[in-house]
């Protein structure tokens, strides 16, 4: 699961998302990005060609959440916790211990 810190990292350095996670994860990933984690991206961007073109050469699954939460944060919480499956790529520090709590799987 992709945090909108990630993402906007990634698209003001113009780097390249696959490059970034095959260097950290070597077995086959699928990535996932949550709609409200798109919106909370669009938001921070006033040009939505950069976006667009971000998420169409990225090839993300998109995993369609339906709550009312204004951030995107709770929702990863809340993925991680009902599944504890999913790792969260995040630049936030205070995201990433939440996450680890319910978290079954090690995150470097």
């Amino acid at each position: 699961l992709l945090d909108t810190s990630v993402i906007v990292h990634i698209i003001k350095k113009n780097l390249s998302l696959s490059n970034i996670l095959k260097k950290e994860y070597t077995d086959k990933i699928c990535i996932y990005v949550t709609k409200c984690i798109i919106k909370e991206t669009i938001k921070h961007f006033k040009k939505n060609l950069l976006i667009k073109k971000f998420f169409k050469i990225s090839r993300l699954n998109v995993f369609d959440c339906h709550h009312r939460q204004r951030y995107g944060d709770k929702c990863l919480i809340h993925l991680t916790k009902r599944y504890g499956f999913f790792k969260v790529v995040t630049l936030d520090s205070e995201l990433l211990k939440k996450v680890l709590k319910f978290s079954h799987t090690k995150h470097r």
